[in-house]
């Protein structure tokens, strides 16, 4: 094997900007470069640089593995390539002190080998298809409820709005609690992740409302409610709590303790990455208004007026394609990553233990080998399109595939369903989109979008500016 400092990649002696800077500035676009220039596997820096994601002190560098051969050997691997703590880059203290912030952000990213193994058995059954499909009616609901207030005489911030649609509805589905009937303890929650998020975007540490802080001095408070909700969950309206209270099998029932950082990790990972799909998702139907017009016309064709049932959702194949191209297309998770283990290797490469190792569905989604004009957003490819679990993976593949796969395709099916029929979705008639690379896919600014009742809408083509356009073919 080749040793790690021969590792393809840019030298730091020839460097003339910080790669580091370079990277966070623009993941997307640096990585591209990085790919053309060097092939599948590239280091950050030749022979090594500080962690982008974890402590200077813990890691040897940055590795990038590209494509969906590299892609396979990390997701079959998880035992030469370990998944971290979604906040512990944030927070190292995290690692070693029991605390509040600790106790509920430790769900299945936190845990490896057999301790993954057997934590995923005890949450995987709520997850189960057939459940899922039980919340139709409240997604439609808590749809119509959130909608309701969107102003339809100027334009609403979607990012924004899908935000508060996807925090209700997951709040509803994992806790069995309405939004409605708990407004503060809502509120709360959504600014602590706010909080967390504004955290993960390198905020400086010294300012009087540093959100590092904030998000510490709050997770006792998180915790207590959390305690409380599972405390309380028999009592409560079916939902994943009160599965994993009622139906655990026998021997294998979460503690309280276990339960909380998993339930928290579940509304935490999964109102983020909901929402960022429900965004994309409707902005790409607002840019290529003829695809819109298609679902619609079959999503009315199927509901005939009533509300959708498991089974009609099932049929709606159209539906299924347009979802499938807008998690190609813009993936709510773009980048991913591990750390490499004892003995890991890439291709010819032997990856030092502690090596950030970065794969990116991204830049799988966008290859020109196995995607015909990978850019463009067309639904009907999915028609005949049969790619790999590894040439296709908006939900991870392997053993560590998301475990709430299905329950988020349910909800962003459901919020379709509920609004293309009412509404038109049009963008400014000029707009810059920015991608930014956060715990999500976002906008790095608002998103713009007037929503227009369908039967006064009369579309208009849209002007799109900004780095979007480096990924994304616009008629």
């Amino acid at each position: 094997m080749t040793a790690y400092h021969l590792i393809p990649g840019p030298d730091p002696a020839s460097a003339t900007s910080d790669p580091i800077r370079s990277y966070l500035a623009d993941p997307l676009g640096h990585m591209s470069i990085l790919y053309e220039r060097y092939g599948d596997v590239v280091a950050l820096v030749r022979g090594g640089n500080p962690g982008l994601y974890l402590p200077e002190t813990t890691t040897t560098g940055t590795v990038f593995a590209f494509g969906p051969k590299q892609a396979e050997v990390i997701l079959r691997n998880p035992t030469q390539f370990h998944s971290h703590s979604l906040i512990s880059p944030l927070f190292p203290e995290c690692e070693n002190k029991d605390s509040s912030l600790r106790r509920i952000t430790t769900g299945l990213f936190s845990h490896n080998g057999s301790v993954h193994q057997c934590q995923r058995k005890k949450v995987m059954p709520p997850f189960q298809r057939s459940f899922v499909e039980t919340f139709s009616p409240d997604i439609t609901c808590i749809t119509a409820e959130i909608t309701s207030t969107w102003d339809q005489k100027g334009p609403i911030d979607l990012a924004q709005e899908s935000t508060t649609l996807a925090l209700a509805i997951l709040w509803h589905i994992v806790l069995g609690e309405k939004g409605k009937e708990y407004p503060h303890l809502l509120s709360h929650t959504r600014s602590w992740l706010e909080h967390l998020i504004g955290a993960s975007k390198g905020y400086t540490l010294n300012l009087p409302d540093n959100p590092q802080d904030r998000v510490r001095d709050e997770a006792s408070s998180i915790e207590a409610t959390f305690r409380r909700l599972w405390q309380e969950a028999l009592q409560k309206e079916q939902s994943i709590l009160t599965q994993l209270c009622r139906h655990a099998p026998q021997g294998a029932a979460l503690s309280e303790t276990e339960g909380i950082g998993h339930l928290f990790t579940f509304v935490m990972a999964g109102y983020e990455t909901v929402a960022s799909s429900i965004l994309w998702t409707l902005f790409l139907l607002a840019s290529h208004p003829n695809q819109m017009a298609q679902l619609t016309e079959e999503i009315e064709g199927h509901l005939n007026g009533g509300d959708p049932s498991a089974e009609t959702i099932r049929h709606m194949t159209y539906l299924d394609h347009v979802i499938k191209e807008s998690l190609r297309v813009l993936p709510a998770a773009p980048i991913c990553w591990r750390i490499a283990q004892q003995g890991a290797h890439l291709g010819p490469w032997e990856i030092p233990a502690g090596t950030e190792v970065i794969y990116s569905p991204f830049h799988i989604h966008h290859l020109a080998g196995f995607y015909d004009q990978p850019n463009t957003f067309s639904p009907d490819r999915w028609a005949t399109l049969r790619p790999s679990a590894f040439e296709y993976l908006p939900f991870s593949a392997g053993p560590r595939k998301c475990i709430g796969a299905s329950l988020a395709t349910h909800i962003i099916k459901g919020v379709l369903i509920y609004l293309l029929p009412r509404y038109h979705f049009q963008l400014p008639d000029r707009i810059k989109v920015n991608l930014q690379v956060g715990i999500t896919l976002q906008p790095a600014a608002e998103l713009p979008m007037k929503i227009i009742p369908r039967h006064l809408a009369s579309p208009t083509p849209s002007e799109i500016e900004g780095n979007i356009r480096h990924h994304l073919k616009f008629q």
